[in-house]
């Protein structure tokens, strides 16, 4: 912990607390999700840290789990990630067979599956939830159909009030907005009682959502929803969860016509096309996808997506859209100094930006 969150670790009261909560050991500590983090009072960017550590020790390979025996070298150091590797480094044979006995620096894929019997979407199945989550207008009218849907979010929104909130990441975006991977993986484990990697009711959908701050819906519309995901399988997989999360979550924001201000630029190396979305395109773009390469010739791999005047709707809709980190959706917004940062499987790079302004008084 003292590497992985050092302001919370430094902290006088960290002991009690690991203490308190009988965490003992680095096992103890890849247990904890997200709320007990949070309860034991660490902030955002440590969790992160500490949640994506604990998640790579998941993409190794699962050995049966015994408790963690230290010989007497390692016994009496503290819980670090030094002293831990250390002990890594030393050989399986000072631990009983422990799923501690993993590199730290392993990376994941951000969809590693929860469970070793969730089967990988298939193209089918990929395909017919792009072809869902285009459907912007069946997405908005659930949402019209729940006048109480989050309404916490859209009241402090439609008031201006999120510039003077104390946290925008803790009390809007990690509240409300949060579809990153992790976070929505987290949440679907959360729900799957049974970790065979289904939903089977509209209620676990219900639960699931009010997770990530989607609330209010009635049962007649999740239950539409359920139904028309779902498919013929009549259950939700992780990617299902994740489609019905985010295309709820745009329409929220959608719903009403906003007056959108974007520049859009796909290109490769070769070549690039571009396009700019107003009112009239703005729902196709932010619910719909790329069209497919015919060919290794026509992929255009990266997108440049330019907003150059500052507008909270867009700017949120674009972190689901693109299921961009809190962390770095809260520097644009408070305008943080030139950094780049590693969050997940994505970089983010701010930039100060120095202007010059006409003040209407001629040249100076």
């Amino acid at each position: 912990m003292a590497e992985l969150a050092p302001r919370w670790s430094a902290s006088p009261e960290a002991a009690g607390r690991l203490e308190a909560e009988l965490i003992e050991t680095a096992l103890d500590v890849a247990k904890l999700d997200k709320e007990d983090l949070r309860e034991l009072g660490l902030a955002m960017a440590e969790r992160c840290r500490v949640l994506q550590w604990s998640s790579s020790l998941s993409s190794l390979p699962q050995v049966p789990v015994g408790p963690v025996r230290l010989d007497r070298h390692t016994s009496d150091l503290p819980l670090t990630m030094h002293n831990l590797e250390r002990s890594v480094k030393n050989g399986l044979s000072e631990f009983s067979p422990s799923p501690m006995a993993r590199s730290v620096d392993t990376r994941c894929s951000p969809w590693v599956e929860i469970e070793a019997n969730v089967r990988p979407v298939q193209a089918q199945e990929e395909q017919r939830l792009d072809e869902i989550e285009g459907q912007a207008d069946f997405w908005c009218s659930c949402f019209a159909s729940s006048s109480s849907a989050n309404g916490a979010s859209d009241s402090l929104l439609a008031q201006g009030q999120v510039e003077g909130l104390l946290d925008v990441r803790e009390n809007i975006l990690e509240a409300f907005f949060d579809c990153t991977p992790e976070r929505v993986r987290e949440v679907f484990a959360s729900i799957d009682s049974d970790s065979d990697g289904r939903m089977l009711t509209v209620q676990q959908l219900r639960h699931g959502l009010e997770r990530c701050g989607v609330s209010g819906l009635d049962t007649g519309t999740l239950s539409k929803v359920f139904e028309c995901v779902s498919g013929t399988g009549r259950t939700l997989h992780l990617q299902a969860f994740e489609t019905i999360l985010c295309r709820l979550r745009l329409a929220s924001l959608l719903a009403r016509p906003w007056r959108a201000n974007l520049s859009v630029v796909d290109y490769s190396c070769s070549k690039a096309t571009d396009q700019y979305i107003d009112a009239n395109n703005m729902r196709s773009f932010f619910f719909g996808h790329r069209p497919g390469a015919r060919g290794p010739q026509d992929a255009l791999p990266v997108r440049w997506v330019h907003m150059p005047q500052f507008d909270l709707h867009l700017l949120l809709a674009l972190t689901v859209k693109y299921s961009l980190h809190p962390l770095s959706v809260e520097d644009v917004i408070e305008q943080c100094p030139t950094k780049i940062d590693r969050l997940g499987a994505n970089y983010f790079l701010a930039i100060e930006l120095l202007t010059l302004v006409d003040n209407g008084q001629g040249p100076k």
